[in-house]
């Protein structure tokens, strides 16, 4: 597993409680990164890390909070906008998005998973191994189930 992937919200529960749902789905409706990363960064605190899992057709990622908790993005997701790997809304989106929340490396069309991008720019490559991603830090991250697969 990542450094701080803990568990994951599949459900955005924190979101759903803070009453923040309805914020979000308009950010998201109209391709905000900024408003996006405002909006969940009250719920979840702020991003450590983005596990980049597939991609560029199909985008999934884990976007990691403080606390270890990841939300998932992209294709089939409550966040389908957050995309990478190619040149277009959905990477301008993300990069906008990273930018916010302070990353160092917000070049979203760059991005080749399997990957982790880190805060200070760092960045971790891996390989995928049936349902994980092995990483070339020795760590594993299981392949999560997305909504709708």
């Amino acid at each position: 597993m990542s450094t701080f992937l803990k568990s994951i919200d599949h459900r955005f529960a924190k979101l759903a409680s803070a009453g923040l749902l309805d914020s979000a789905q308009h950010a998201i409706n109209h391709g905000d990164g900024a408003g996006i990363h405002a909006v969940l960064s009250q719920s979840y605190g702020a991003l450590q890390e983005v596990i980049c899992l597939t991609g560029p057709h199909m985008a999934r990622c884990i976007l990691v909070f403080d606390g270890g908790v990841g939300l998932l993005a992209g294709a089939e997701s409550y966040i389908p906008i957050l995309t990478f790997g190619y040149l277009g809304q959905g990477s301008h989106t993300l990069a906008a998005f990273l930018t916010a929340a302070g990353f160092a490396y917000t070049d979203a069309p760059a991005f080749q998973p399997p990957l982790i991008v880190c805060r200070d720019g760092s960045t971790i490559k891996g390989v995928t191994h049936g349902a994980e991603i092995r990483w070339e830090d020795g760590t594993t991250t299981p392949m999560p189930k997305f909504p709708g697969t």
